[in-house]
């Protein structure tokens, strides 16, 4: 099992330049197995999750404002969605 720390660094080091290919990072997400991307889906929405709190708590700076921010938008407009997959 890969350590969740190495896995963010991972992460990290990826997006971590200005020609970060998204686009083809999601693209290969894409192909992967399908109970892989629900289980995807459930980390982004926990880091969503997270974002939104640090915004809530004021825990931000200029650097990651816009993130904190727009989670907790998300958050305020999906309040009836489900965030937690089931596994399949």
């Amino acid at each position: 099992m890969k350590d969740p720390k190495e896995a963010a660094r991972e992460i990290a080091d990826f997006v971590n330049n200005m020609s970060c290919n998204t686009k083809a990072f999601v693209e290969a997400m894409g192909n992967e197995h399908r109970t892989l991307q629900q289980s995807f889906t459930s980390l982004c929405f926990e880091w969503i999750r997270h974002c939104s709190k640090k915004y809530e708590d004021k825990n931000f700076d200029l650097r990651n404002e816009w993130s904190c921010k727009v989670s907790n938008d998300i958050l305020k407009k999906v309040e009836d969605v489900e965030y937690d997959c089931p596994f399949v």
